[in-house]
């Protein structure tokens, strides 16, 4: 399993890190979790993720990759995964917040739009 993420600014810790906590807590065994904890944004989450498979000895453009995420970020993670030369399945987490979850379907728009030009 891969968590990936890096630190913001205004975080104490990594989105990897947090996951990576979170998953462990649950009693998923540490070993069996690798984090990707250098990415700012979801091209380099993918990037990096495949860098960090080929470090392990898997050909990432061999394995089919499982992504959870939030649902109004899939059709993006889709398109940059592809992108990235990534085989995957995407999983959709349930929102925690309703509200949240509207303005980020907003705001996921405006990304998707940037990244279909920009993001290669």
């Amino acid at each position: 399993m891969v968590v990936a993420g890096g630190q913001g600014g205004n975080e104490h810790i990594s989105e990897a890190e947090c996951m990576y906590d979170y998953l462990t807590a649950r009693g998923i065994a540490p070993e069996r979790i690798w984090q990707e904890d250098e990415s700012h944004n979801t091209m380099q989450n993918f990037s990096y993720t495949a860098q960090l498979l080929e470090e392990k000895g898997l050909d990432a453009e061999e394995c089919h990759i499982l992504v959870v995420s939030s649902s109004w970020h899939l059709c993006r993670v889709r398109l940059l995964a592809g992108r990235a030369g990534l085989d995957i399945s995407t999983l959709a987490a349930p929102p925690s917040h309703l509200g949240y979850a509207f303005g980020n379907y907003i705001r996921e728009t405006v990304a998707l739009a940037k990244s279909f030009v920009f993001d290669r």
